[in-house]
């Protein structure tokens, strides 16, 4: 019976914090994706053209190995997100990340965006290049897309929090 009950409060317990991980999910989704208008800078705008291309993206916190292929007013989007070093180095966990597509037209007015990627206690170990999120989507452009850019916001933790370890909240958000 005592074993029951642990093993109860265990599964209780990851429900709870996966249950924690969905709602902030939700939550931050708003931050992402929310703010349609605006612009976003030249320097921050990738070019997009028909065909098959890869390229890479990389800020502070992630690395983003990706392709697309532009087809008939749709993007396949799809790629592997990496937490770059000083995430991986100096947390233990990524409490939460969503990672987003701004499509831009050719003076960077926002057109529109979407989702591509969510991650939740992700548990980091410096040593292995699993700390990472993948994605494969296949989006409808807005019409007079000729450029997207990436729009990211997550959330790491050192230590666990009966540990006292603080969380840090990191993002890229180009509209201006």
């Amino acid at each position: 019976m005592s074993r029951f009950n642990g093993i109860s409060r265990y599964i209780l317990k990851r429900s709870i914090a996966a249950l924690i991980a969905v709602l902030l999910t939700l939550g931050c989704h708003a931050v992402v994706l929310g703010f349609q208008k605006g612009t976003v800078p030249e320097n921050k705008r990738i070019p997009i053209s028909e065909g098959d291309r890869t390229a890479k993206w990389s800020t502070n916190e992630v690395n983003l190995d990706y392709g697309y292929s532009v087809k008939q007013g749709s993007i396949r989007l799809y790629g592997q997100v990496r937490y770059a070093d000083p995430i991986r180095y100096n947390y233990s966990l990524v409490m939460n990340f969503h990672m987003a597509v701004i499509f831009v037209d050719g003076q960077g007015k926002v057109l529109g965006t979407a989702g591509l990627v969510s991650d939740a206690n992700n548990v980091l170990q410096p040593s292995a290049m699993t700390s990472s999120v993948t994605f494969d989507r296949t989006l409808r452009l807005p019409p007079g897309t000729d450029s997207i850019a990436f729009s990211y916001t997550g959330t790491a933790r050192e230590g666990s929090a009966r540990e006292g370890g603080n969380p840090t909240n990191f993002w890229e958000y180009p509209i201006r």
